[in-house]
């Protein structure tokens, strides 16, 4: 049995002065309380603490707008995309009503595999990680992606292949140079063939620099590598690859690899122009490069709002 935070009496004191025909001054010295307590239990008709809660509860929102919220929760989408994306049409929608109706439903423990990862140590703009994955096999042909986020303003760039080469590799990193607008500082890779010569080494030396190192060195950025075997040392890439195929290929039915990469494009230019990031304090990528362009103007080469214009391109190619 619940009890209120200030009762000073229990289920078995309040049956007894219901009960007892004693009067009620010596039943208030008896349990050390009150006459009030004494004459309220007394008639009271219970024995249990009446309830504070109000019979009729106001809710934010309508019943209409919660089963809205219930099924986008149940379409399998978080509780940022969720709010976010219902506030632009609805704009009394924020992150607090929307958790408390999931609360109330019973639907706002995620999955395990949704739960969020630890943090990473704060850099400022510069700091690349670097991965590779392979889209389904939708075709005779093996397909790659190679992913590339930045760890203070999570902006994520991709490549498509058809080989995880070290050519490849040094390809996507002259495209990053060219189109990031701040200074490349360090990448943080894996210990593939198509990054390091980690795997060639004998007796503790490589036979020749990779020329994906050569590059990161004429380029002016410390390559940083994985410790062998351990892919979570690199986990906001593996956390980035986790979301795109989550958002894209596992969740639509594609005909070819040109649907593909047409998707994860698309995905892409949400996760940095319109998705609102948790970790950015509800900010979008594109959003806090313009805040670091204002507070850091020496690490940036180039002015943000090119990726805008280039943004506004792909999107009337794709409408």
């Amino acid at each position: 049995m619940r009890y209120h935070r200030n009762a000073v009496t229990n289920q078995n004191q309040r049956e007894f002065i219901q009960n007892s025909n004693t009067v009620i001054a010596e039943l208030a010295e008896q349990f050390k309380t009150s006459l009030q307590t004494v004459i309220k239990w007394k008639h009271a008709g219970r024995v249990t603490d009446k309830s504070s809660r109000p019979d009729k509860i106001h809710y934010a929102l309508t019943d209409e707008e919660q089963d809205l919220i219930v099924f986008c929760r149940k379409a399998g989408l978080v509780l940022d995309e969720i709010w976010q994306g219902l506030q632009a049409h609805l704009s009394w929608v924020n992150r607090i009503n929307t958790y408390r109706v999931l609360v109330r439903k019973e639907l706002n423990r995620l999955p395990q595999e949704e739960k969020e990862t630890k943090h990473f140590k704060k850099y400022l703009p510069g700091y690349l990680h670097l991965d590779w994955f392979y889209l389904p096999r939708i075709e005779e042909k093996k397909r790659y992606c190679i992913i590339a986020i930045d760890r203070a303003t999570k902006w994520l760039t991709v490549g498509f292949y058809s080989n995880m080469t070290k050519g490849n590799a040094c390809d996507f990193l002259k495209r990053l140079k060219k189109e990031l607008p701040f200074k490349i500082r360090i990448i943080l890779t894996d210990n593939g063939f198509s990054f390091s010569n980690r795997r060639y080494r004998r007796n503790g030396k490589a036979l020749k620099e990779h020329d994906f190192a050569k590059l990161c060195r004429q380029l002016e950025a410390n390559q940083r590598m994985t410790k062998v075997k351990h892919p979570w040392t690199n986990g906001l890439a593996e956390n980035a690859i986790k979301q795109i195929k989550a958002n894209t290929t596992k969740k639509f039915t594609l005909n070819g690899y040109q649907e593909a990469e047409l998707c994860i494009t698309t995905y892409v230019y949400y996760h940095n122009f319109v998705r609102r990031h948790q970790t950015l304090n509800f900010r979008t990528s594109y959003q806090t490069l313009q805040q670091y362009r204002k507070t850091h103007p020496k690490l940036f080469i180039k002015e943000p709002t090119d990726m805008l214009k280039l943004f506004n391109n792909v999107m009337k190619l794709t409408i």
